[in-house]
């Protein structure tokens, strides 16, 4: 896990205007404490509304999408 958060920090110092990250992890206090300065906005899914809104999504897509489907 540290060397993807070194990496991470390795990329957001290359000063690249038109290259934009999304990253994803869990709620850990280093984690966070890693990411703090190099967040620009942050978006929290650890809600049980917003996990029902995830599983809804994720059913619908797995029933209705061809290529999907056969997962």
């Amino acid at each position: 896990m540290d060397e993807v958060l070194e990496l991470i920090a390795t990329i957001e110092g290359w000063d690249l205007s038109r290259f934009h990250l999304l990253v994803t992890s869990r709620q850990l206090p280093n984690i966070e404490e890693t990411l703090t300065d190099l967040v620009t906005s942050k978006v929290c899914l650890q809600d049980s509304s917003m996990n029902e809104n995830i599983t809804i999504y994720i059913t619908e897509k797995l029933e209705h999408d061809k290529v999907l489907a056969k997962w």
